[in-house]
């Protein structure tokens, strides 16, 4: 596991950063660094993942039993990094994948 983030290059959304490790383009915890995966993979797979119920999250808040909050969190600081609505039955979102050229990656 890539354990030393060189540079940020990329805020992608203000609580994710994507980073590189030498010349290997990582996603990061804005908040304290913590590397969560490579860009290529999907960072939710390494990232603890709660369930709020639907009360945690708000009164006026309604699902039915088709439907599931996945909270991500970081594993470094706990910070709340994504909220997620899914079909119960679906995989966790993948929002990007970076293809093999990374030697291509302007930075």
């Amino acid at each position: 596991m890539i354990q030393e983030v060189e540079r940020d290059f990329h805020e992608w959304i203000d609580t994710l950063t994507i980073a590189t490790s030498g010349d290997t383009p990582v996603i990061t915890c804005t908040a304290c660094g913590t590397v969560l995966g490579l860009l290529q993979e999907n960072w939710r797979a390494t990232a603890p993942c709660r369930h709020p119920t639907p009360q945690e999250l708000g009164p006026h808040l309604r699902f039915d039993d088709r439907f599931r909050f996945d909270q991500f969190v970081c594993p470094g600081c706990a910070r709340s990094l994504w909220l997620d609505v899914q079909k119960v039955d679906k995989e966790p979102t993948n929002d990007f994948s970076l293809a093999q050229h990374q030697d291509k990656l302007s930075l």
